[in-house]
């Protein structure tokens, strides 16, 4: 008799403590499900970003062009965007071409390839879509801050980039940062309707690409000096632009010419974006440093030359 109290007890304790585990565990379900949304935003406080990239004669890609600039020029969308041209050879182009698995034109890759437009005749209304679609999914709470100078003399071009980006969340995070530098009006060129107008926001050049891992409630500062090529430095950095994005670390599978999705690549999601215009040192502030050296050496030179004439 004694026995068989022993095992109804055992029976009654092991049906209590296996129904506190799995109250308990869908506790803990919930509360990190509720956590994790505590934590994300949909707070449209993330910009659409679209990599647009077309050939320069690409009839659609010409006329896609035109849409985009008008949609980002009516102000009515959180909307930021660079122009990449296949046709005209750099080594930040050739690398998105290749990253993207690029097949045809014109191709808008939106949030590092969240969502893509492949060869479409160019449409407003989907192309808005597309941009509400981004603004309302749910983004990591990071924050990005950009700081860019340029500094071109007659020797050189450069700039000077500090960027501080912050981890709201209560867990570690482990992105990609990107910075693209862009003229605002491009040197190259369409025509559309007989009119000649540039693309806008033509790709330079990507200067930061890097993973960065940010703890919890902290931020982290990458510094960066970027040379840019010889014939940059005529260029007027007031004209230049500045995007600065963070994607999720966590590769995801894209398709470059859908619906066929037949070329693949890896997609890393973008979180955060923030776009500022170059701010250029004044050019009447600056000494040409390598000149100067090279007048010394000549007013040395030029001494010593009279010093063995006359002596």
């Amino acid at each position: 008799m004694i026995i068989k109290r022993i095992m109804i007890l055992i029976i009654i304790l092991l049906f209590l403590v296996s129904t506190f585990s799995v109250s308990t565990g869908l506790s803990l379900i919930k509360n990190n499900k509720l956590e994790t949304n505590q934590y994300k935003n949909t707070s449209l406080n993330s910009p659409a970003f679209c990599e647009f990239i077309t050939d320069s004669s690409n009839l659609k890609g010409i006329e896609t062009a035109k849409l985009i600039q008008n949609i980002y020029k009516s102000g009515k969308y959180n909307f930021n965007y660079i122009t990449v041209l296949s046709d005209v050879s750099n080594q930040a182009s050739d690398k998105l071409v290749d990253v993207y698995s690029i097949v045809g034109y014109p191709t808008c890759i939106f949030q590092g390839g969240y969502d893509i437009i492949y060869n479409k005749n160019p449409d407003e209304n989907t192309f808005i879509s597309k941009i509400i679609k981004i603004k309302n999914r749910y983004v990591h709470n990071i924050k990005i801050d950009l700081n860019r100078t340029w500094f071109a003399d007659c020797c050189s071009a450069k700039a000077y980039f500090t960027i501080n980006v912050t981890n709201n969340e209560a867990f570690a995070y482990n992105g990609i940062l990107r910075v693209y530098v862009s003229e605002i009006a491009s040197r190259f060129n369409y025509t559309y309707n007989n009119s000649v107008e540039s693309f806008n926001y033509g790709l330079i050049d990507i200067p930061i690409e890097q993973k960065i891992t940010i703890p919890p409630y902290s931020k982290i500062t990458v510094k960066e000096t970027w040379i840019a090529s010889p014939f940059l430095k005529s260029l007027d950095g007031s004209k230049l632009n500045v995007i600065a994005v963070v994607a999720e670390d966590i590769p995801n599978i894209g398709f470059s010419d859908p619906p066929e999705n037949k070329n693949s690549f890896t997609a890393y999601y973008i979180d955060q974006v923030n776009s500022k215009r170059m701010v250029q040192i004044s050019k009447s502030n600056i000494l040409c440093f390598n000149n100067l050296e090279n007048i010394l050496k000549s007013l040395t030179n030029l001494n010593n030359l009279i010093k063995i004439i006359f002596n």
